[in-house]
């Protein structure tokens, strides 16, 4: 059980490690892989054949490749696999000419192309619902207390500051339980979108906008140092108009920090 679970390990950061690389890098490996399974089958097919036990082999790299890239550049390392192992390239002269177990291995490989790239699409999809569910509000999809630590943490290792160099902003909406009794959820969450998107754009672009809880933003800006007389008046700036959503105007009012 320990070797199993050392080995899925090793697989999960050879593909974390893999997908970290810039697509011209990634797409460099996969030539490699290509060449490699070329070069297998030609040595294998001139020696007279290739085997049961390599053609699962050769099945399992066109898996590994469908995995990594997905099922297009998957079922294409597949079609080349077809064409070495059929002396008749892609598309015989004659359906009858070619062995009934070259047809049966090309429509495998095919198909291992394509459920690599199926499961790549699905373990990206359920990475992207994981990450949503841990880091994101429900409603808003504005990044949560967690994202918020994350990013705090990173900014403070990536670059030498201080307490002094952050902008920090703490925005607590006072008047949102009556908005939302009055018009409901969807309502609120629209308005601390829209509010959450002014933020950013009044803190600078690489400003970093959080939903702390349902009535709290906050906004991190890096390298500025705004004091706090300067800090007020943003958000005096910030919530001096309202907020029109269906063409009905919202006065927003806030406790600052």
């Amino acid at each position: 059980m320990s070797a199993a679970k050392s080995y899925v390990a090793s697989v999960n950061k050879l593909f974390t490690e893999f997908y970290k690389l810039s697509t011209e890098l990634q797409i460099l490996v996969c030539i490699v892989l290509w060449v490699y399974i070329a070069i297998l089958m030609r040595l294998m097919y001139l020696g007279g054949g290739v085997p049961s036990d390599h053609t699962v082999m050769i099945s399992f790299l066109i898996l590994l490749v469908g995995l990594m890239v997905g099922p297009i550049i998957g079922s294409v390392t597949a079609l080349v696999c077809v064409a070495l192992i059929n002396p008749a390239g892609i598309i015989p002269a004659s359906v009858g000419a070619v062995d009934p177990n070259v047809w049966m291995r090309s429509i495998g490989f095919i198909l291992m192309a394509l459920l690599g790239g199926m499961l790549q699409r699905l373990v990206h999809w359920l990475n992207k619902e994981l990450y949503a569910a841990q880091h994101l509000n429900v409603g808003t999809d504005l990044p949560n207390l967690r994202a918020t630590v994350r990013h705090l943490e990173k900014i403070l290792k990536s670059r030498n500051l201080t307490n002094k160099d952050l902008d920090v902003l703490n925005v607590r909406l006072n008047n949102l339980d009556t908005i939302r009794e009055s018009a409901g959820q969807e309502t609120v969450n629209q308005l601390l979108k829209t509010l959450a998107i002014e933020l950013q754009k009044k803190l600078g672009d690489d400003a970093y906008v959080s939903q702390l809880s349902g009535d709290e933003l906050l906004g991190v800006h890096a390298g500025e140092g705004r004091d706090v007389e300067a800090v007020q008046n943003l958000i005096k700036e910030l919530l001096a108009k309202p907020i029109t959503l269906d063409g009905e105007d919202y006065h927003l009012t806030a406790s600052t920090g």
